[in-house]
């Protein structure tokens, strides 16, 4: 439990921002008085905030207004497009990056066939699933082209998070 030095209540942490350079590593606010404080100041100064937003999206502010006034598509809806029009390529993308944060794609794996493993798993509508699980109690594998099975999503499931 933490204190708020703003309105004095005591919250538990998750009420309170993340912040590396404080000693406990949250802000000293909660997460309401600090918000409520940032609208006061936009509402307060508004055009110093748009300025500022001018300044800091530069040439990009052009795209960025021809998108709102005409309807086109944002860049966060075009790749929702694209992942839906590509599953397969989408899933790869998605269990690299899984794997990447737990260190486990090695500096050698052929990232086309990966991608092609994901792809015919859509194609089929089987899952992919790592032999040896990428986090385990009893032991780690790597993501890599070697390490995959496609199996149905029932085969999946009752296998679990095991090495079998």
């Amino acid at each position: 439990m933490k204190t708020c030095t703003k309105c004095g209540e005591e919250k538990p942490y998750i009420d309170f921002h993340r912040h590396k350079q404080t000693k406990d590593g949250f802000k000293s606010r909660c997460k309401e008085c600090n918000c409520a404080e940032a609208k006061e100041f936009r509402d307060e100064n508004l055009e110093t905030v748009r300025a500022k937003d001018r300044a800091r999206y530069g040439a990009d502010s052009v795209r960025w207004n021809q998108w709102q006034k005409h309807g086109t598509s944002t860049p966060q809806e075009r790749l929702r497009k694209w992942k839906k029009a590509h599953p397969g390529r989408a899933n790869a993308d998605t269990a690299a990056r899984r794997a990447a944060k737990l260190n486990a794609t090695p500096a050698w794996i052929n990232k086309e066939f990966v991608k092609e493993i994901y792809e015919e798993a859509k194609w089929f509508d089987l899952e992919v699933d790592h032999i040896i699980p990428l986090r385990s109690d009893t032991v780690c594998g790597l993501h890599w082209e070697g390490n995959m099975q496609l199996l149905s999503p029932s085969e999946n499931y009752s296998k679990g998070n095991k090495y079998q």
